[in-house]
């Protein structure tokens, strides 16, 4: 029974976690209006959250073994609802995103503990039902967060979604103080504490680079500043992990070419589901003009079917070629991205709903699938680090998404606002017309003057403005189906060999029947 007490406990953290994470997309039209941001400056909110709790998952070995795997996962928890709670109180963007930044610092080794001791502490028999619940959690946290916390951002603020990580952080804490065993703390080994430094220095940077590129000057000192530091802190960052002892990067891994093809298609893939999400929240809002309830309601329904089918992507991956079902999400994730290029102010709910079915159901194809081809391909002892590895990757993968996707978002609505303007100029016949029109239909109800003028040029404005802001989706969304395409590469140079432990086929002795 006590098992089940420190599944549940475990359960709580992952939905704790969710209810700060990705999820936290369906507030940012929010936060950008009260804080008064651009679209460059508000997605720190969530890649900070991202860079953190990637930079942080390889480190959980060592600190399991200087503090306890009991103590780091409490001490997690408690960083993960500390900062959601400190998140809400916020009075400024940069604060938001230096609380946010904390909250991935625990949200990094709470991941990838919390498995670690329901693994210790099942049998063998039960390890994948244990594990495909914290998974269902994950789905679970996800759905109420959408449909809760759209609630609570519509009719009170988006502040509150963050106190809703509260309430199941504190049980899951006295769970953990009650239930999770005492373990015996062993002599933590080195720790590559000048790889850490670089890595986080060269993805900061970076990132800061490519964000605030457009709108600072790709030429201005600050922008080429931060890409001199983050190029040769690359440089320094590779040599450290090929020649300290204990790097934080196992980087000999990539020498097995399945695995790397593996990594990268991870990469692309995680990429794929933060630009998703990110991008999804704001079409809603933006251009369909739906509230975060609504938006909420829309992404409910894949993220339940997302729980449900967990267990899909793994059992196909057990009784077919797992190349196949992660070629069948990439192709299918194309697709839909393609179909969703479409979309504009006259798109149904409906069709949305549809659309972020389908990429659920892709992403279940893709997910398991994929992680079981990249650790497959390596040797027994080498799975450890190549856990740690991809989940370092993905999380790079994630951040890059959402930053890139925010600078091409921005980058073509400023292109396509500039070409409607200068198509449609103020002296054209369609323009003049449609002012006319305008005009008279202020004047009906009750505007007067110079007022009618204004509002009219105003609303013509903004809806100049919508136009170039769907064509920008548009755009974004047709270079995220071609980003699938790409994947399909290193997918197909993934050779699966034969799974290890398994019995190799005897040759036939002389005399035997064949």
């Amino acid at each position: 029974m006590s098992r089940w007490w420190l599944a549940t406990a475990v359960i709580l953290g992952a939905i704790t976690m969710d209810f700060g994470g990705n999820v936290l997309n369906v507030a940012v039209p929010k936060m950008m209006t009260s804080f008064g941001v651009s679209l460059d400056k508000i997605q720190w909110v969530l890649t900070g959250y991202v860079v953190a709790r990637a930079v942080l998952m390889p480190t959980v070995g060592w600190l399991g073994g200087w503090i306890g795997q009991r103590n780091l996962y409490l001490l997690s928890l408690l960083f993960v609802v500390g900062s959601s709670v400190l998140g809400g109180a916020a009075w400024n963007l940069e604060t938001l995103i230096v609380f946010r930044v904390l909250q991935g610092i625990g949200a990094g080794p709470l991941q990838t503990i919390g498995l670690v001791i329901l693994f210790e502490n099942f049998p063998p028999h039960q390890r994948g039902l244990a594990v495909g619940l914290v998974f269902i959690g994950y789905s679970i946290g996800a759905a109420i967060a959408y449909l809760l916390g759209g609630y609570l951002i519509e009719h009170y603020s988006w502040r509150a979604m963050f106190y809703l990580a509260a309430p199941p952080g504190i049980l899951s804490l006295a769970l953990g103080l009650w239930i999770l065993p005492n373990d015996r703390r062993q002599p933590p080994g080195t720790i590559d504490y000048w790889g850490l430094l670089f890595m986080g220095l060269c993805l900061s940077t970076l990132l800061l680079a490519l964000t605030q590129g457009r709108r600072q000057g790709w030429d201005s000192v600050y922008i080429r500043s931060l890409f001199a530091i983050a190029g040769p802190s690359f440089v320094i960052f590779i040599l450290i992990e090929l020649y300290t002892r204990a790097p934080v990067i196992h980087l000999t891994v990539y020498r097995n070419l399945a695995f790397t093809m593996a990594s990268l298609a991870s990469c692309l893939n995680s990429m794929s589901i933060h630009s998703m999400q990110f991008l999804t929240a704001l079409f809603l809002q933006q251009i369909l003009g739906l509230d975060a309830l609504q938006t909420g309601m829309i992404i409910l329904p894949s993220m339940l079917l997302s729980g449900i089918m967990g267990p899909v992507g793994g059992v196909l991956s057990d009784q077919i070629n797992p190349r196949l079902p992660v070629l069948a999400g990439f192709a299918g994730m194309a697709g839909l991205f393609y179909a969703m290029s479409y979309a504009d102010a006259f798109t149904t709910t409906l069709a949305m709903t549809l659309i972020m079915i389908g990429m659920r159901v892709a992403l279940n194809l893709i997910h398991t699938p994929l992680t079981r081809m990249a650790m497959g391909a390596l040797q027994a002892g080498a799975v450890r680090e190549g856990t740690g590895l991809e989940g370092v990757v993905r999380g790079i993968g994630g951040a890059f998404g959402v930053a890139l996707t925010g600078v091409i978002l921005e980058m073509r609505h400023a292109w396509h606002f500039s070409h409607l303007v200068e198509e449609h100029r103020l002296a054209s016949i369609d323009v003049v017309r449609g002012l006319a029109g305008i005009r008279g239909l202020l004047a009906q109800h009750g505007a007067v003057g110079p007022v009618v003028e204004v509002q009219a040029r105003s609303w013509l404005h903004s809806e100049v403005d919508r136009a170039a802001q769907i064509g920008a989706f548009q755009d974004t969304l047709l270079l995220l189906a071609l980003l699938q395409l790409v994947a399909l590469l290193p997918t197909l140079l993934i050779r699966s060999g034969p799974r290890r432990g398994a019995p190799r086929p005897s040759k036939p002795e002389a005399g035997q029947a064949k």
